[in-house]
C-alpha cells in the first residue's frame, strides 16, 4: 500500500497528471494506492491482493469538518500534521479490520478513517490534540467518522 499526496505521486511516477501517475503505479504492480490532494478528493485503487478490489474511486473530504472549521472550531489550528494523521488513521483502520475479520480489508474504510483523522487535525495547533481526559480524541474521531459515513451514503 502506497499513500502519497498529489505532489509526491507525480514526482515519484515522473508524470504531471494525477490520472497518469495513478496508471503508472498500477502498471508497476502497486497493490493499493491512496493519493491525498489537500482539500480535494482522495484518489484510490486496490488491485485486490491487499484489499478488496477497487478499480478506481475518489472520496471527498469531510463536510462536517469543513463546516466546523468555517464556524470557528479550528480558529487556533493549522494544517500541521494532517498528512501524518491521515496515514495514522488509514493504518489504524487496516489493523482494526484485520483483527475483526479474516477477509481482505476495505481500502475505502481505511480512507474514511484517514479523512476524518487528518481533517480533525486542523482543529488544533501543531497537529496534536492534548486530551483533557482519556478517550477524548477517540470520541471526536468517532463523532466525525459517523458524520462522514452519513455524508457518503
Amino acid at each position: 500500500m502506497l499513500i502519497t499526496d498529489l505532489e509526491e505521486a507525480c514526482r515519484l511516477s515522473g508524470e504531471e497528471d494525477i490520472k497518469d501517475a495513478i496508471e503508472f503505479f498500477r502498471r508497476k504492480g502497486t497493490g493499493a494506492l491512496i493519493v491525498t490532494t489537500g482539500a480535494g478528493k482522495v484518489k484510490l485503487f486496490s488491485q485486490g491482493s491487499l484489499f478488496k478490489k477497487v478499480d478506481y474511486d475518489e472520496m471527498p473530504i469531510s463536510n462536517a469538518v469543513v463546516k466546523d472549521l468555517q464556524n470557528g472550531k479550528g480558529k487556533n489550528g493549522d494544517t500541521t500534521g494532517c498528512g501524518d494523521n491521515f496515514v495514522g488513521g488509514a493504518i489504524a483502520s487496516v489493523i482494526s479490520q484485520l483483527q475483526e475479520s479474516s477477509s481482505l480489508p476495505d481500502i475505502k474504510e481505511a480512507v474514511a478513517l484517514g479523512v476524518v483523522s487528518g481533517g480533525i487535525t486542523t482543529f488544533c495547533m501543531g497537529g496534536v490534540l492534548i486530551e483533557k481526559r482519556p478517550g477524548e480524541k477517540k470520541e471526536i474521531v468517532d463523532f466525525y467518522k459517523n458524520l462522514y459515513k452519513d455524508q457518503l451514503s
